[in-house]
C-alpha cells in the first residue's frame, strides 16, 4: 500500500522538525548579523571601530565573552558590566543591564544556558545558577539557585524538583503559609 499524502506531510514533518534541531534545547543558534557584528568586536576590542559599533547598536558590553558566547537575539541596548561574568549558551535579550547596585566594582555571575529576558536587570555581586530564567523587566538583587524562575523584583516563581511556588529570595525556604 503506497504512502497516501497525510503520511507524506507528517514525515516531512518530523524530518524539518529534526534538522532544525526544535526538539533539542541546547540547540546550536546563530547569532542574527548584528549581534556577531557586536560580538566580534568586543572580544577584539578595536578602538574606534568598537566603539561605534557600540554606540550604533547602544550596547556597552566589556566583560570577556566566552568562546561559546551568548546569544543575542535582539542587541539592541544591551550593558554588561566590565567585572561580570558569562556562562556558556547564556540568552541576553534586548534593554538587558548586568551591573553593580551602587558603583562598585562588584558584578553578576550567569552561569551556563541562563536566560535574560527583555529589560531585566541584574544587580550586584550575585550568581545566577545554571539554567536559571530571569523574566522580562525583572529586578535581581539575591543570589538564584539553578534552574529557578524569577520575575518582578526578587520573586521566584518556580524552583525545579521541588514543588515550591511563588516565594521571596529573602529567604533559603519557602514561608509557612
Amino acid at each position: 500500500m503506497a504512502p497516501s499524502k497525510r503520511d507524506a506531510f507528517r514525515y516531512a514533518s518530523v524530518s524539518c522538525i529534526r534538522k532544525t534541531k526544535i526538539l533539542d534545547p541546547v540547540a546550536e543558534r546563530r547569532n542574527p548579523l548584528p549581534s556577531r557584528i557586536l560580538l566580534f568586536f568586543c572580544r577584539h576590542r578595536i578602538p574606534v571601530l568598537s566603539r561605534c559599533i557600540g554606540i550604533a547598536l547602544g550596547c556597552d558590553i566589556y566583560c570577556p565573552i566566552p568562546a561559546k558566547g551568548p546569544y543575542l537575539p535582539h542587541p539592541y541596548g544591551i550593558v554588561v558590566h566590565s567585572m561580570a561574568r558569562l556562562g556558556k549558551n547564556v540568552t541576553l535579550m534586548q534593554q538587558v543591564t548586568l551591573g553593580s547596585k551602587d558603583g562598585s566594582r562588584e558584578a553578576p555571575t550567569l552561569g551556563n544556558n541562563v536566560f535574560c529576558g527583555a529589560g531585566c536587570r541584574i544587580l550586584g555581586k550575585i550568581t545566577l545558577g545554571a539554567g536559571a530564567i530571569v523574566g522580562a523587566n525583572a529586578v535581581v538583587t539575591r543570589d538564584v539557585p539553578a534552574g529557578a524562575t524569577v520575575v518582578g523584583a526578587n520573586r521566584i516563581i518556580c524552583l525545579p524538583d521541588s514543588g515550591q511556588h511563588h516565594w521571596t529570595l529573602e529567604s533559603a525556604t519557602p514561608p509557612n503559609s
